[in-house]
């Protein structure tokens, strides 16, 4: 049955004498996210960028926080309280959501009162809070861990590794994770993958601390 609707389609598509313009599809989007590889207690971070895609809610649109929440989004005692209020800017830990728990790692997060959001890494990973993905997604590489944000419509993160090839991350609620193999720091490419077909790619900068400006020690400056 779906095959004779097709053919229907197609043969009215073709006699008909102005054709419409079908809409062109939105295009893979290309980044690349700076990552220091140096090793030692102040090495191996990712850099924090201007996000490219700030939504009115960043909150608001991930479906996460739109679920009811479970025993298992309790915070851990030691990040209830990761990020401090100050004027305009107030953290709610007790909305948080468990984005993805792998091993003894986690991915937790939770809004703002203004709709950012903010996400880490547990135990001590680090993290932010930002208004917006960039181009879907917000990946993170720290000490050998591959993680980070992803919008509702991404279905898969593929992460290249030298000399060991693509590797599959473990998908979460609104955020991936993958621990890379042996003693890697980074990988040398992310790549998110939407239900739409649409890919976001992420090549991987590696820089070290001697290349990072003490003036903007979170910029890319010349790495």
């Amino acid at each position: 049955m779906l095959l004779v609707v097709g053919g229907a389609i197609a043969a009215l598509a073709a006699t008909a004498t102005t054709p419409k313009t079908q809409p062109q599809a939105a295009p893979d989007t290309h980044d690349v996210l700076p990552v220091v590889v140096d090793r030692g207690a102040n090495a191996d971070f990712a850099f924090f960028w201007q996000v490219g895609e700030k939504h009115a809610s960043l909150a608001r649109s991930l479906a996460v926080f739109q679920k009811p929440r479970r025993p298992e989004d309790l915070l851990p005692a030691d990040e209830q309280h990761g990020f401090g209020s100050s004027p305009g800017f107030t953290p709610e830990p007790s909305r948080a959501r468990l984005l993805i728990a792998v091993g003894s790692a986690r991915v937790d997060a939770y809004p703002t009162k203004q709709g950012d959001v903010c996400y880490f890494l547990g135990p001590l990973g680090g993290g932010s809070c930002v208004p917006g993905l960039l181009d879907g997604a917000l990946p993170q590489v720290t000490r050998g861990q591959v993680w980070g944000l992803i919008d509702n419509g991404a279905e898969a993160v593929d992460v290249r590794v030298p000399a060991s090839g693509w590797l599959h991350a473990a998908i979460g609620r609104n955020a991936f994770y993958l621990r890379l193999p042996g003693t890697i720091l980074a990988p040398s490419e992310i790549v998110v993958r939407e239900r739409s077909g649409i890919r976001h790619f992420y090549s991987i900068r590696r820089c070290y601390l001697a290349q990072i400006s003490p003036l903007a020690p979170l910029s890319p400056g010349p790495c």
